[in-house]
């Protein structure tokens, strides 16, 4: 997923979302660098998959959480929404913030939205921008 967000004194301004789906790839066809890292909806499910049901899903899914945020609907904070979402609760990744990388046990996201990494030296530190690489098993 890769969010980027136009900001002034007054907020944001804008907000650019994109997602990324490896859907009927094979991963024995990826380099063999990217095995470790990347799957596909094939490889999970044992079949391909239709695109457009696959991009219907995602597409309703993002637009019910848009219009939920824009209508103020959800009381929860962000925070709280997040957690029974979140596939990295617990996990070790690695976040890459330009030439800095930072690795820990993801242990959720604030409400800002930053991801919070507990590093091995337990101090809890948080990623707001950056790419975070989790590794397969």
């Amino acid at each position: 997923m890769l969010t980027e967000a136009k900001m002034d004194s007054d907020g944001m301004k804008a907000l650019t979302f994109g997602i990324g789906i490896n859907v009927n790839s094979n991963p024995m066809d990826y380099p063999d660098e990217l095995r470790s890292l990347a799957t596909s909806l094939y490889a999970l499910a044992g079949e391909e998959l239709s695109l457009n049901d696959v991009a219907a899903k995602v597409l309703s899914a993002v637009q019910q959480a848009y219009d939920s945020c824009i209508e103020n609907t959800d009381t929860e904070s962000l925070a709280d929404a997040w957690a029974p979402l979140n596939a990295l609760e617990g996990q070790f990744v690695t976040a890459r913030m330009g030439e800095q990388e930072l690795s820990g046990i993801a242990t959720g996201i604030d409400d800002s939205g930053a991801l919070l990494l507990q590093s091995e030296d337990g101090k809890l530190r948080s990623v707001r921008a950056g790419d975070v690489t989790l590794k397969k098993s």
